[in-house]
């Protein structure tokens, strides 16, 4: 279970869903994350891209051992997530992935 999960849990059995600003994190669209969503438990979610994230430390050490300089940062791929873009189908494209 993960601490999102966790603090969706509590707030649920403790009665304070909506009354607390919930946000969390984690990858892509979880079944149960959307469902908080949709209920106001959850207000908000940084749906990372694993995916996207793997690749560009791929393409990173490629050119490091290839000899190339690489950038100190680089961007890592997310989405907010709230209700109101709950139903977008980019944003439920993430509980697919």
């Amino acid at each position: 279970m993960s601490t999102t999960t966790a603090a969706i849990q509590v707030l649920q059995d403790k009665g304070l869903s909506g009354n607390i600003k919930l946000v969390g994190f984690g990858a892509y669209l979880p079944a149960e994350v959307r469902t908080a969503i949709e209920r106001g438990v959850l207000h908000g979610w940084i749906a990372q891209q694993p995916k996207s994230i793997g690749s560009k430390a791929v393409t990173a050490a490629a050119a490091l051992v290839a000899g190339r300089s690489v950038s100190a940062e680089e961007y890592a791929d997310y989405t907010l997530v709230t209700k109101a873009n709950l139903p977008d189908p980019k944003t439920q494209a993430l509980a697919n992935p």
